[in-house]
């Protein structure tokens, strides 16, 4: 359908902790990770589209940065494990999918059975994204995007 007319697309932006994610939970339909302090801390994007068949959701990672943060120039998407046809994985597949996309010198597959990077080596946040495409026949035609929160930090000379 996208090629007929173009879908709308929404970007969430906001303060760390504002309830974007939430947001996105609500139109989804999917549980996205939770954490104190900052949990979004990679770009996730969310293709929904409708479809006769049985609800599915399939997580990849489209890598646009190496190990150092720097273009690659072409962007790869990688399959990030088998499809998903219950909901209640999704949140699992998507915090593992977010440590591979911060755990660039590891095997993103290691991240499907392990949950732990062992090298201490995680990036703060990344420009590498987590794209889920999720269809269904309870599903809206809609892709949106969730951005880390921004983050201010006030240093004791500026507080009032």
């Amino acid at each position: 359908m996208q090629v007929d007319i173009d879908l709308p697309q929404i970007a969430v932006v906001g303060n760390q902790s504002a309830g974007k994610s939430s947001l996105i939970e609500s139109i989804s339909g999917i549980t996205l990770p939770r954490a104190s302090g900052t949990c979004t801390r990679c770009p996730t994007e969310c293709r929904l589209s409708y479809s006769p068949q049985p609800w599915k959701c399939t997580v990849s990672l489209r890598i646009t940065t190496d190990a150092k943060g720097q273009p690659l120039g072409q962007s790869k998407n990688e399959i990030f494990g088998d499809p998903i046809y219950d909901k209640k994985q999704v949140e699992d597949r998507i915090r593992r999918a977010q440590l591979a996309i911060l755990n660039p010198g590891r095997p993103s597959k290691s991240f499907l059975t392990d949950d732990e990077p062992v090298d201490g080596s995680t990036l703060t946040f990344s420009m590498n994204c987590v794209s889920l495409t999720i269809s269904g026949p309870d599903v809206a035609d809609l892709s949106f995007v969730d951005l880390p929160g921004t983050y201010n930090r006030i240093t004791k000379d500026r507080e009032c």
